[in-house]
């Protein structure tokens, strides 16, 4: 039984908040040899487990053109701040109701630099 990669790592990220696994590289470690969890996250006994580590990007230019998610192609690259590291994401907004402070509404949209206006 195989999932899709988004649904993989969604159940990843359930086993490690379920029993406590405190980083992703031991949630790794027991990937790699409990069986259990491997059926839960829907790799195969033979399947690689994925690698912790990731790439080092620091000081390459990365841009929406030549950098795309390989789970969700729809994602954006979007930094909060000037000095922040740029993240492959989604906007989220929430219209609040101001007296009980509860939100009435919500929309996600593409990540750049006009969602927020766009949204309201």
């Amino acid at each position: 039984m195989s999932f899709d990669p988004l649904e993989e790592l969604l159940s990843a990220l359930l086993l490690q908040v379920f029993y406590g696994i405190c980083s992703e590289r031991q949630l790794m470690e027991q990937l790699d040899y409990n069986l259990l969890y491997r059926w839960f996250v829907g790799l195969s006994p033979d399947d690689p487990v994925w690698d912790p580590t990731g790439a080092n990007f620091h000081g390459q230019k990365r841009k929406n053109d030549t950098h795309a998610s390989t789970s969700d192609p729809d994602s954006r690259l979007y930094r909060k701040a000037a000095g922040r590291e740029a993240r492959l994401c989604y906007m989220g907004h929430a219209t609040m109701e101001n007296r009980h402070g509860l939100a009435v509404a919500g929309r996600v949209t593409h990540a750049n630099g006009t969602a927020e206006r766009r949204a309201s």
